[in-house]
């Protein structure tokens, strides 16, 4: 678990099972003074989102054991995680992706390679 500074804006749960994005995507994150964590695969990631209850999700969609929407599912049905905003990410992009994300309750989808500004205005209207 990564915590930023004092002044942090909200902490950010990271699901994503590349080293390589994930930290790119942390950095990114605490550059912009929120707290993160992290999480290489599915179980791991709605674990630690049962626990900290962080302010939102990203969540790759094709990581090992849960898939981003099985955990957007299994987050969806518990009344503690139901709320939290998740944004799937994906280098999938066809309709019927689009459709089952928006389907199941994602608060957005962001087909990479994704521009860091956009994610991060994402970000910052989901959190307010």
């Amino acid at each position: 678990m990564n915590m930023s500074v004092a002044t942090a804006k909200g902490t950010v749960l990271v699901i994503e099972e590349q080293p390589l994005l994930r930290d790119n995507i942390i950095d990114l994150l605490e550059a912009s003074y929120l707290k993160t964590l992290t999480a290489e695969d599915g179980v791991k990631g709605v674990d630690l989102a049962k626990t900290y209850q962080p302010n939102l999700i990203l969540c790759e969609v094709r990581i090992p054991e849960l898939d981003g929407y099985s955990v957007l599912k299994t987050l969806r049905q518990d009344p503690k995680t139901a709320e939290i905003p998740l944004i799937l990410l994906s280098t999938m992009k066809t309709e019927t992706d689009l459709s089952l994300a928006k389907e199941l309750g994602a608060n957005g989808y962001f087909v990479k390679p994704f521009a860091s500004m956009e994610l991060l205005d994402a970000i910052q209207m989901q959190l307010g």
